[in-house]
C-alpha cells in the first residue's frame, strides 16, 4: 500500500503557518480547524518543520505564558521528515516510530501535497487487516 492511497482517502489539504507566525496564533488555527500540528512553511526555503500540539506544550512547560508569543520556529524541535506519495505506508510508518514524529509532510514532486499522521496510517493499516480478515473468513467458510 502506498502514501498515495491514504491521501486519495483523507484529501491533500494540509495547513501551513508562516515561520514568524507566533506560538498563540498557531494554536488559534489548530484548535479552530480542529487539527494536531501544522507545517511551518516558508516561501523561499520551503518546509521548515512540522508544529505540534506536543512542541506548543513543551514551549509552555520551558517558558512559561511568554512562550506564546515566540515565532513558531523557535519551538520545532526538528527538520520535518518528509516523504513521497509513492513510498511503502509502512516504510513511512517504521521512519515515523523510529525518528518519533507523528506527522509527516508528503511532498510531489517537490512541492507539498499532503500530509499523513500516525493516526492515518493506523487507519488505514486496520481497514487493511479487516479486509484480510473477511476474505480469510470468506474463504475458510467456502471450504
Amino acid at each position: 500500500m502506498k502514501i498515495s492511497e491514504i491521501l486519495n482517502r483523507k484529501g491533500r489539504r494540509v495547513e501551513t503557518i508562516a515561520p514568524q507566525a507566533t506560538l498563540a496564533q498557531a494554536n488559534a488555527v489548530m484548535t479552530r480547524l480542529g487539527i494536531g500540528a501544522v507545517v511551518v512553511h516558508d516561501l523561499r526555503e520551503g518546509i521548515l518543520g512540522v508544529l505540534s500540539e506536543r512542541d506548543i506544550l513543551r514551549s509552555l512547560a520551558d517558558e512559561g505564558p511568554s512562550a506564546l508569543d515566540v515565532p513558531v520556529t523557535e519551538a520545532l524541535r526538528s527538520r520535518a521528515v518528509t516523504c513521497g506519495p509513492s513510498e511503502e505506508v509502512r516504510a513511512v510508518m517504521e521512519s515515523m516510530s523510529q525518528r518519533r514524529v507523528r506527522h509527516v509532510p508528503v511532498l510531489v514532486e517537490g512541492e507539498l501535497g499532503g500530509i499523513v499522521s500516525m493516526g492515518d496510517i493506523i487507519k488505514q493499516l486496520l481497514e487493511e487487516a479487516r479486509l484480510e480478515v473477511g476474505v480469510l473468513r470468506d474463504y475458510a467458510r467456502s471450504h
